[in-house]
Parts: structure tokens; sequence; C-alpha cells
């Protein structure tokens, strides 16, 4: 009797650069925009388009269509006419990265005049809409005492787990730990900075469920691959076993670790050598159900294969959309005439 064949991990679309990102901004924008005037796009279709959107707006290079008063116009119509929260707060995190990074973009916000909504909106304030990165804030340093003050988060991640490493995390915590992570390590690429070091006790946890991320000591500027031998080797990628090398793929691998430990329960007695240990992990990937596929993507071992955070980002969101649309789905469906 032959073995079922495994699902093979799910490949996320690249994450285009160059005119093929400014033509691929320009579509987005004409979509959303078109969509606007006559629904043309399901929930879920929409939130992942903003959620593209949002992640090309991060640099301004190629992206110049974001700036325009059409690209402006058509995210504050979206962020502040929209029926949907998820819709709205996608627009929103799209215009703030507008006018973070582009001053005419600000000018062309404020003569849409939209300042009684946004003060409303401001009046109703919820916690998803912080615009904050998932990274510790610095708030203070002393060079002469070589001290760091750091915002105060919560316990870490690890604290959150029975004496046989299962989580005690409801599935919504874990859902927020997955957006929030992977939002900062997609920040801090785009920042150019490596972590090296990711693993359940480098994440902290908020009291209002806010997952970030910490301890930079072993981070590094740059984004190709360096030489490290420093971390937890629980949670180091297996090509640095190869040649000694980390680089941003190696960030994604010890998150999608420390995302399977929480749902997935591993043999102990696999801790103790490393081949045994990547081995051990690659199986519990393998064997997770087809809900997880996103895990198998991080734990992919070639690095040059393996899923980017910036990827990751826009599938988690089309996966929240899909969850949340609700009555927005039968609404749009009757609207399209389908």
């Amino acid at each position: 009797m032959k073995p079922p064949k495994k699902a093979p991990a799910k490949v996320a679309p690249p994450v285009l650069t160059g005119p093929a990102k400014l033509a691929e901004v320009a579509r987005v924008i004409y979509e959303l925009n078109r969509d606007l005037g006559k629904i043309c796009m399901l929930p879920h279709q929409r939130d992942a388009a903003l959620e593209q959107l949002k992640v090309y707006g991060r640099d301004s290079k190629d992206a110049d269509p974001m700036f325009t008063n059409e690209g402006i116009e058509t995210n504050t119509r979206h962020a502040f006419n929209s029926p949907s929260f998820t819709t709205s707060r996608c627009a929103l995190r799209c215009l703030a990265n507008a006018m973070l990074l582009n001053p005419s973009a600000r000018a062309r916000f404020v003569e849409l005049h939209y300042e009684k909504k946004l003060c409303q909106r401001l009046k109703n304030w919820n916690q998803e809409d912080e615009l904050l990165p998932s990274v510790v804030s610095l708030i203070h340093y002393d060079a002469v005492n070589l001290s760091l003050e750091l915002e105060y988060i919560g316990p870490n991640l690890a604290t959150f787990s029975d004496r046989d490493r299962m989580s005690l995390l409801p599935e919504t915590s874990q859902n927020r730990i997955w957006r929030d992570i992977t939002s900062g390590i997609e920040y801090m690429h785009a920042q150019n900075v490596t972590h090296l070091d990711i693993k359940p006790q480098n994440i902290l946890l908020q009291e209002g469920g806010r997952a970030v991320l910490c301890d930079f000591d072993i981070s590094v500027r740059g984004a190709k691959p360096v030489p490290c031998n420093a971390g937890t080797p629980w949670y180091v990628p297996p090509e640095h076993i190869f040649d000694g090398r980390r680089g941003r793929e190696g960030d994604v691998w010890p998150f999608g670790g420390t995302m399977l430990i929480a749902e997935v329960t591993l043999h102990k007695e696999a801790h103790g050598k490393m081949l045994n240990w990547l081995r051990e992990v690659r199986r519990a990937a393998d064997a997770a159900p087809k809900n997880l596929s996103l895990v198998r993507s991080m734990l992919e071992p070639n690095p040059r294969k393996r899923i980017t955070a910036a990827q990751l980002t826009i599938e988690l969101a089309a996966q929240v959309s899909w969850k949340s649309s609700g009555s927005e789905l039968v609404a749009n469906l009757a609207l399209l005439n389908i």
C-alpha cells in the first residue's frame, strides 16, 4: 500500500521590485479606485489588495502611484467610507505609509476635507488602529553607564506553555502573534536589519494582546547572509549548519519553528542533537494540517525557496479577510448579482 502523497507547501507570490513593482502598484490603485465607483471586488480581494499596497508602500521607490492625487483619494475613501472595519484599517495603514514617506501626500490628504470623519475615528479609537511596528521601543539610553531603557511590554511567549511545552494561548492570541511578529519582521527587514535570534523568549506579549519582538543584541545591518555562531541552537536555520552564515531568510525559519511549537507537539528526545532536531522539525512540519501550510513555507530548508516576511504578511492578511468576510461577502455577492 502506497503512503498518501503530501500536499506541497503553498508558495506565496513574489514581492516585486523595479518597473514590475511600479506597474503592480499602478494596477492595484486602478482596481481599488474602480471598486469605489462600482463594487467589483469581494471583501477578501479588497483587503488583500490593500495589504499588498501597504507592503509596497513601505519603500517609496517605484511606488509613485500611491502618492498621486488618485492614490491618496482612493485610500482615503476606502479608509473612511468603507463599512468594513478590516478594509478601513488596511487603507488607513496605506495612508500612514504614504504620509510618512512623502510630505506632498499629507497636503493632498488635507485637501480632501475628511477632518470630521477623522475626528470621529479618533473618538472611537481601537487598539487595532495602532500603527506602531511590533518591535520594542527604545525610551532612553545612557552611554556613560552603558544602559538602555525599553518600553515595558509583558512576559515572553515561552511562559505561556505548560511543562510539556504545549501552548496555553487561545487561538485568537496565536493569530495575533502571527500578524504582529510577521509585521515586526517585515518592518525590521525594510529598515535593513536582520535579527538573528528570533525565539519564544524574544517575543513579548502585552496585556491587550499585542506581540512585540525584542532583544537585538546580535542583530546586524544588511540584507546579505553573515557569519554568525551566536543564538539559540534550536532556532538556528538549517543553512547555518552547512556554511555558518545566516540572513533574512534565517529570521523567518525560527519564527516558523516558534509557531510550530505553539501548535504542534515535538518529541523531547529530538532536542539532543541539532541535525536530529532539524529532521524532527521537518517531519512535524510535513505532518502539520493544511491550515498550517504557511508554517511549512516558513520551515522550507532551502533559504532561496523560503517565504519572505513581506509575502507572509500578504498571505496572513488574505486568510484573515476570508474568515472575517461574513455578512460583507453576502452583501457583495448580491450587489454583483452572483
